[in-house]
């Protein structure tokens, strides 16, 4: 992949993985405590941040949080650094995310 390419493989599966992961709270009653729990219940689920691959860094998961009834999840961009301005984010309707627990910052939304 290229840069860009990778940024956009790694917005859909974002989009993807809130799906995933609304899906897990649907079947266990709670978000779950990290990605892996939802990889374990479906391996077709990607955890894996391709932009991270393609840096070749030792972390190469999303970012993922639960914080108490909701979650944090996001790509730390190329910079690999989380919580900074080239954060990717699932990128989600109003309808959409009124009706997940996703949150972009331990902040009010």
């Amino acid at each position: 992949y290229t840069g860009e390419g990778a940024r956009d493989l790694s917005q859909t599966e974002l989009n993807n993985l809130v799906r995933d992961i609304e899906y897990y709270k649907l079947l266990n009653g709670q978000y779950p405590d990290s990605l892996p729990l939802v990889f374990k219940k479906n391996d077709r689920v990607k955890m894996y941040d391709p932009v991270q691959s393609v840096h070749m860094r030792k972390k190469i998961t999303f970012n993922y949080e639960k914080v108490n009834d909701k979650y944090r999840l996001f790509s730390s961009g190329d910079d690999g650094i989380p919580d900074t301005s080239d954060d990717l984010y699932p990128q989600l309707s109003e309808t959409e995310l009124s009706k997940t627990g996703w949150i972009k910052s331990t902040g009010p939304r």
